[in-house]
């Protein structure tokens, strides 16, 4: 919290992984600026700096200490890099919901690939579905 009392102010550890998340997994490319600025963030919060790998494995010790998962933007003009994410930490966005009718095949898309889903009966696609 600020000196003044009035509002809150981000760790410098929630700051760091708030960074890492956007710069590398919701961008197509990393800017290697956005490196050099994680790697003093890093260092700054007593964590391990180096390269995306390095930065990433930061973020996921960070999500999974708090029980946080990674979740698909509701914006589809925001990319978002599911191949740097353990399928147990993914969520679905809501507007990624739907019923899948007994028989029928229902097509998403979904971080930049098509998933395809057939379940027996009517499923709550949130519930059982992780790209």
């Amino acid at each position: 919290m600020a000196d003044n009392g009035n509002w809150y102010v981000m760790s410098e550890e929630d700051y760091y992984c708030t960074l890492v998340y956007h710069a590398i997994l919701q961008k197509r490319e990393v800017d290697p600026q956005y490196i050099d600025k994680l790697n003093t963030m890093a260092k700054k919060s007593g964590l391990c700096a180096g390269n995306k790998e390095t930065h990433l494995k930061n973020l996921n010790h960070y999500m999974k200490q708090r029980g946080y998962r990674y979740v698909q933007p509701d914006d589809a003009s925001v990319p978002f890099q599911w191949k740097y994410v353990d399928r147990a930490q993914r969520r679905l966005s809501k507007k990624a919901t739907g019923v899948v009718k007994s028989g029928k095949i229902c097509k998403f898309i979904w971080g930049g690939g098509i998933s395809f889903i057939s379940k027996i009966g009517l499923v709550s696609v949130s519930e059982r579905m992780a790209v």
